[in-house]
């Protein structure tokens, strides 16, 4: 997720209604990046892809879904954070601001430290990892 530097798409919502959480911007037109065509395949052409070579996709929804990840449709209420998918946005809400997420139902994870029992709410994997660190002294070895 980062923060949206375009600005250039309309922020309407694109879903029926109730079928998702967070607004989400409309996408533009596919021609403005992907090119191809049946037979063919699809490939992205958005000026920050940096697939290399180019991924081809058999078909125009799956280099849509690619380059919802370049153009970040999904909006947080609270914040200037964009993000690629609602589930995407879910995650920051859970972490970011927490008050929402309860509001809306979303049920933030809750990790627990196996050494001292603290529970950290509505948090990601690598702050119980800092936590083990800072605390404990624990370095987790890197795959």
């Amino acid at each position: 997720m980062e923060t949206s530097d375009s600005g250039t798409h309309d922020h309407t919502s694109t879903n029926q209604p109730g079928s998702a959480l967070f607004e989400e911007c409309e996408m533009p037109p596919i021609d403005q990046y992907a090119k191809g065509g049946k037979g063919e395949g699809w490939f992205c052409v958005h000026p920050r892809c940096k697939q290399s070579p180019r991924q081809m996709y058999k078909s125009p929804s799956f280099v849509t879904k690619h380059a919802r990840n370049h153009i970040q449709p999904v909006i947080c209420p609270y914040c200037p954070v964009r993000a690629a998918q609602q589930a995407d946005m879910k995650k920051h809400v859970c972490v970011w601001h927490p008050s929402l997420a309860a509001l809306l139902g979303i049920p933030g994870q809750t990790l627990t430290c196996e050494l001292c029992s603290i529970s950290i709410s509505n948090s990601r994997e690598d702050n119980l990892i800092k936590h083990m660190e800072n605390i404990h002294g624990i370095i987790r070895a890197k795959a």
